[in-house]
């Protein structure tokens, strides 16, 4: 969220950076239009497309082993952040060390005043029972 606020536009042009959702909708298509290997082509070009861009980066720039055991699960990586991705434009709150904040305009912070605690009423049966010793 705080992206969205300080750096709007990249925030959007980040949408464009994930291949699962659109290799999907392609799927989607092109099965609505009849063209069924088209869509098996669509999927399986957005799942070797993440696939290779884990073991590029992850092996070949950073020489982690972990990218070469676990690339198959990038595509839903990629996936699962494009849902975060959209749910960042759903408030305006974030927790930062137990605080809360809204985010404004220009990316700045402002602390939310905490909620006062106001005591909830229970039937007087639950009280008695609550403060009786065991």
């Amino acid at each position: 969220r705080s992206t969205r606020f300080s750096r709007p536009w990249g925030h959007v042009g980040t949408g464009l950076t994930f291949a699962m959702p659109y290799g999907i909708l392609g799927c989607a298509a092109a099965v609505s239009l009849g063209r069924v290997q088209l869509a098996t082509a669509l999927v399986c070009g957005a799942v070797v497309n993440r696939v290779l861009q884990c073991l590029v980066v992850g092996w070949g720039a950073v020489r982690d082993r972990k990218s070469l055991r676990y690339c198959w699960l990038y595509p839903a990586r990629d996936l699962v952040g494009f849902f975060v991705w959209c749910g960042s434009f759903l408030g305006t709150g974030i927790v930062w060390r137990d605080e809360r904040y809204d985010l404004t305009a220009g990316g700045r912070l402002r602390r939310r005043e905490p909620a006062v605690d106001v005591p909830i009423a229970r039937p007087a049966d639950a009280r008695m029972h609550s403060d009786a010793q065991p």
